[in-house]
């Protein structure tokens, strides 16, 4: 995991400003600025927050940052011990982000893609 995502997911449970489970997520989603998505993540719940995503990114005058969506290497055991949870989470939305924090995630993720369809 990078370092800038550790520090992401370290303030927003800081601050208490994420969601948790796909129910909250979607219900929240307008205020989500990340979603970070298990391994693990049932494949409908995905595709209804793709669907939510487009929606809000086409709809939300509120924000010049687009939903970020993370697809993290972990099952959703790893993802709750990684928010500090005794249960499994597939599923958590980050409200508050730092906007420099974000850009270098999506960077790093673009990056990441990049080199793994050049293999």
């Amino acid at each position: 995991m990078s370092s800038i995502l550790a520090k992401i997911i370290r303030n927003a449970i800081e601050k208490r400003a994420y969601k948790v489970g796909s129910k909250e997520v979607l219900k929240h989603i307008l205020n989500a600025r990340l979603i970070i998505c298990s391994n693990s993540l049932n494949k409908d719940v995905l595709e209804k927050i793709n669907e939510a995503s487009k929606a809000r990114d086409g709809n939300n005058d509120k924000s010049d940052t687009p939903l970020l969506i993370y697809h993290i290497n972990k099952n959703s055991v790893e993802l709750g011990r990684l928010i500090g949870k005794p249960f499994r989470v597939s599923i958590i939305s980050i409200e508050d982000v730092d906007k420099e924090d974000l850009d270098t995630l999506a960077k790093e993720i673009q990056a990441s893609n990049t080199s793994s369809h050049h293999r």
